[in-house]
């Protein structure tokens, strides 16, 4: 069973996903639309170190580190609809992944990284 915690400040949100076997903190400083968001498991460990551009147009890059080697990058809208999927092969390490947003409407949207066992994610604004 997941537990589930929102703390809400005036401009900064914290999301603590957590069960027996893993820890999430989401970090979104909504006056420079940053986040920073960590993800540790047994098997897999995740870190997102940059979504830019943000605001982006035609494409945003997701800047992350991983043990994993076969990750699927995923988009969601505000809705929780997946609207864009790409599956793609990584190194443990220091990872870079381009995602083509063109076809995206206007709006606010969140990038996840999964695995078959653990999922992070990030947000990123489309203009």
């Amino acid at each position: 069973m997941k537990a589930v915690l929102l703390t809400i400040t005036l401009s900064l949100f914290t999301l603590l996903l957590s069960n027996a076997n893993n820890n999430s903190t989401i970090s979104i400083d909504a006056d420079a639309c940053d986040v920073q968001h960590n993800l540790t498991t047994a098997e897999t460990s995740f870190e997102i170190q940059k979504v830019s551009p943000n605001p982006a147009i035609n494409f945003v890059q997701i800047d992350f580190t991983s043990t994993a080697t076969n990750i699927q990058v995923e988009v969601f809208d505000l809705t929780g609809a997946l609207v864009h999927t790409l599956q793609t092969a990584t190194q443990k390490g220091y990872n870079s992944e381009t995602v083509n947003i063109d076809h995206l409407a206007r709006g606010i949207y969140f990038i996840g990284i999964r695995t078959a066992d653990s999922q992070v994610m990030s947000r990123f604004i489309k203009r």
